[in-house]
């Protein structure tokens, strides 16, 4: 019996972890293509200005 609980537990903290790493590399993920989309738009722009002041 203490077996078969000490597997279930292990079992349910491993889950637990395995969801938290999960999200934790989706947020880090979508924060890295956030700030690289931010920054692709921002060259972007300064690409944009600098072709209008030489045309």
């Amino acid at each position: 019996m203490l077996s078969v609980s000490q597997n279930f537990f292990l079992r349910s903290i491993q889950s637990v972890l395995h969801s938290f790493f999960f999200t934790a590399f989706l947020y880090s993920f979508k924060y890295c293509m956030i700030s690289f989309w931010q920054g692709l738009q921002k060259s972007n722009t300064f690409l944009i200005r600098s072709q209008s002041f030489h045309p």
